[in-house]
């Protein structure tokens, strides 16, 4: 009887622990269940989501292809509209300019003209010597003399080729007037014959400061100038007159545009300066008119400055 009872008793437990598994497995089915229709929702959920965003982010990019369409567009106005005022503002300047230059031109015919005037009453000839003549010099080569004058450095003399007669090393004898050598000896360092030029170095630099070079375009007819030479051996003796032509050419020195002038000349002017009344040297006196003495022509200093320049 008792065997019989704990057999039905262990019977009992089995089917409560069958039970309550098959429970357990009930529950954990169902809740599996939930999950995963929690889960399909949630995806359901962000595909929804998802699919706006694509939606949102198309139409973003169709708009801004539009605005790129419409500010390429207008760029495109905006450049052509540039280009239209730049021709316009070009073709404006241009008028504005030939306007201003025929203005220019008329005005400086005037006041060239006024210039002429002015210098021609305010020429003094006493103050541009006492200011330049120191700087030249008379030269001796023993056969014949002239004048020459400082120019580019004190220890190089610029004359005419003809007063040296010689080639580059030839010994010439310099008397100064800066009142501080009676005599110095000077080698010929460059000659250019066709140009009657020719450059004299020295074998030690003067007191006197070399003369400045002017601007030869600004010469014109009537210009009063200085001439400083030797005329007859006499030393630093002065003239003055008026540029009386420009490119005047000779046949002996057809490479040279000579400057015409009316200061008198002699033997021994050769190699001497002209100067303006800014005591700036014009042009190296080169030669007169034979058996006139009141014509003179003079090399521009601008081939000076392309021969010390060579």
């Amino acid at each position: 009887m008792t065997e019989r009872k704990s057999k039905k008793e262990r019977t009992l437990k089995k089917l409560i622990a069958a039970t309550v598994v098959i429970i357990l497995l009930a529950s954990l089915s169902i809740s599996n269940t939930l999950t995963i229709h929690s889960l399909i929702q949630e995806n359901a959920t962000l595909g929804w989501e998802l699919a706006g965003i694509k939606n949102a982010l198309e139409s973003t990019k169709v708009n801004l292809q539009d605005n790129i369409n419409e500010t390429k567009a207008a760029k495109e106005a905006i450049d052509t509209d540039l280009k239209k005022n730049v021709r316009t503002g070009e073709e404006n300047l241009k008028t504005v300019e030939d306007n201003l230059l025929m203005e220019l031109r008329a005005l400086g015919v005037a006041n060239k003209q006024d210039l002429a005037s002015v210098e021609n009453k305010i020429f003094q000839p006493a103050e541009v010597y006492e200011k330049t003549r120191k700087a030249v010099v008379s030269i001796s080569t023993g056969n014949s003399s002239g004048a020459g004058f400082l120019f580019g450095q004190k220890n190089l003399i610029a004359t005419a080729y003809h007063v040296i007669n010689a080639g580059p090393g030839t010994e010439v004898t310099v008397l100064p007037h800066d009142e501080f050598y009676l005599a110095i000896r000077g080698k010929v360092k460059k000659v250019k014959p066709e140009w009657d030029l020719a450059i004299i170095e020295l074998a030690y630099p003067l007191k006197a400061e070399p003369l400045s070079p002017a601007d030869v375009k600004k010469l014109y007819v009537g210009k009063p100038m200085l001439l400083i030479g030797n005329p007859s051996g006499f030393g630093n003796s002065i003239s003055a007159g008026f540029v009386s032509g420009l490119n005047r050419n000779i046949k002996t020195l057809p490479e040279v545009s000579f400057i015409q002038l009316d200061g008198s000349v002699y033997f021994g002017n050769s190699g001497g300066p002209i100067i303006n009344s800014n005591g700036e040297v014009v042009g190296v006196i080169s030669q007169g008119i034979r058996d006139v003495l009141t014509f003179s022509f003079a090399v521009p200093i601008d081939y000076l400055n392309r021969l010390l320049e060579d």
